[in-house]
C-alpha cells in the first residue's frame, strides 16, 4: 500500500527502535530524543504531527510513547 505522504525512513526506524526495546523487557517504555531546532521541525513535518506546543511532541508506536524535546540552547 503505498503511503499518501513523503516519509525519509523515519517512522520505519523508530518501528524498529521500539521493536527492540520491546525485546529487552516485557514493561511499558518511553523513548526520548533530545533535538535542534532544525531536526526537531524536520522530524514534526515528516511524521505529520500536529502539535499545539511548540517544545514537543509524541507519538505512539505499538504502545510505545517516542517523545521529542526541542533542545534549548546553553545559556
Amino acid at each position: 500500500m503505498e503511503e499518501n505522504f513523503k516519509n525519509d525512513g523515519t517512522l520505519v526506524r523508530l518501528a524498529m527502535i521500539v521493536d527492540a526495546a520491546q525485546e529487552v523487557h516485557r514493561g511499558t517504555a518511553t523513548i526520548i530524543f533530545e533535538v535542534d531546532k532544525t531536526e526537531f521541525e524536520e522530524t514534526k513535518k515528516n511524521l505529520q504531527v500536529n502539535s499545539k506546543q511548540d517544545d514537543k511532541f509524541k507519538i505512539d508506536i505499538s504502545g510505545t510513547e517516542i517523545i521529542y524535546l526541542l533542545r534549548k540552547k546553553d545559556e
